[in-house]
Order: structure tokens, then sequence, then C-alpha cells
């Protein structure tokens, strides 16, 4: 046995537990919880409102949020599919996530060839349609 820390991670098992599908299920949480706080600071008066859903019928799993409003309709898809996770806008594929374990042992997901956090892949996702089209 050895005293190395670099010899201490167990790769194999963290990146078996930075499965594809735990990382939808943690997203899946983490943005319907981003909806209900985005719908929470809607002003009183707002002719606006969030969703989040998840389709009855589906081929894939999925989830969407959607914004809802006065002649507007903007709406965000993300689609787990074999080895990725698909975000789309509006019917327009806007980026793929895959996961990975960074070179500190974290799971994290890859969009582009660039390790992102969780939450800076929500960013990337849902900033335009929380901020940005109302």
């Amino acid at each position: 046995m050895t005293d190395n820390p670099e010899a201490s991670l167990n790769w194999v098992a963290e990146r078996a537990a930075c499965s594809l599908a735990a990382i939808f299920g943690s997203l899946r949480s983490q943005i319907q919880q981003d909806v209900s706080e985005r719908q929470a600071l809607r002003p009183p008066s707002a002719p606006y409102g969030f969703r989040f859903q998840i389709p009855e019928v589906q081929s894939s799993p999925s989830f969407t949020v959607a914004l809802d409003g006065n002649n507007l309709h903007r709406l965000v898809a993300f689609v787990l599919r074999d080895n990725k996770i698909e975000v789309i806008w509006d019917g327009v594929a806007k980026f793929e996530a895959t996961p990975t374990i960074n070179d500190e042992g974290k799971c994290r997901l890859k969009v582009g060839g660039i390790e992102r956090e969780f939450w800076q892949v929500r960013r990337m996702a849902l900033e335009a349609l929380f901020f940005e089209t109302i």
C-alpha cells in the first residue's frame, strides 16, 4: 500500500458514478429548482410565467422549461441520448453535454470540449430564456 494521494483516487468508481443517467437526474432536479426560483422572482403583475414540464409521452427521457406570455412562447428542451444530453432551444440544437471526470476527480460535463460544472451548464441553457427574452 502506498501513501501516494494520486494513487488513492478510484477513478473507475468515480467515473461509473458520473453516469449520464445520474447527471441527467441531477440536472432535472436542479433545473426544476431554478425554474421555481425564477418564477418567484417575477414582478407580481408580470404578463409571463415560467414552467417546468416532464412530457407524459416521450421517445427519450426529456424535460422542458417554457416561458409563456402574451404572444410569447419559448421552449428549452433537455433530452437524454445514448451518450450525451442535448439542449434544444425552440426546436434548434443549442449544445450537447457529455460526462467526464476532471483532473481533481470531480464529475463534470463537457460542452464544446470545455469542462463545465452543472450550474454553468444550467446557466448556458437557461440564462437567455430567464433574463433576455422578456
